[in-house]
């Protein structure tokens, strides 16, 4: 019984190895891969120079946010709008309760410096932000319908 013990622990160290060491490569890829679309994206933007910039999902947000903060003369006409067609702290699967704070907080932040302009096709999340920016002039709502 001890030496099945023994087994069973020297198993679940190598499983909790293997599974940081996946983690960490699943981080890692993460971050290349963002730092890869971070690079495509501003030489998009610095080859047109748009006038707005559509911004479909979180993540694309995070990555323009952080173009922005690097060079702000290259946004000094643009305008935004942020597709929320989900509100993102609250999406399924649902996120544990600190990403869905750092979520809410870079999305309000970002979107309050910048004013931008939100759109979605649900009353409920124009409810949501008009609630959390006091103004329903930055959010409208675009029916998903004809």
């Amino acid at each position: 019984m001890k030496i099945f013990f023994k087994i069973l622990i020297k198993t679940a160290k190598l499983f909790l190895i293997y599974s940081g060491i996946s983690f960490i490569i699943k981080i890692f890829n993460k971050l290349i891969n963002f730092k890869l679309y971070e690079k495509e994206l501003k030489s998009i933007i610095l080859k047109n120079k748009p006038d707005i910039i559509y911004i479909h999902e979180f993540k694309a947000l995070l990555i323009l946010r952080k173009i922005y903060k690097n060079n702000l003369l290259l946004f000094k006409d643009t305008k935004f709008i942020y597709d929320a067609h989900e509100i993102e702290c609250f999406r399924n699967p649902p996120k544990n309760f600190f990403i869905r704070l750092i979520i809410e907080h870079i999305e309000i932040k970002f979107i309050k410096e910048n004013k931008i302009k939100i759109v979605s096709v649900s009353h409920g999340i124009c409810n949501y932000y008009r609630n959390k920016f006091k103004n329903s002039k930055k959010v409208f709502l675009i029916k998903n319908l004809p």
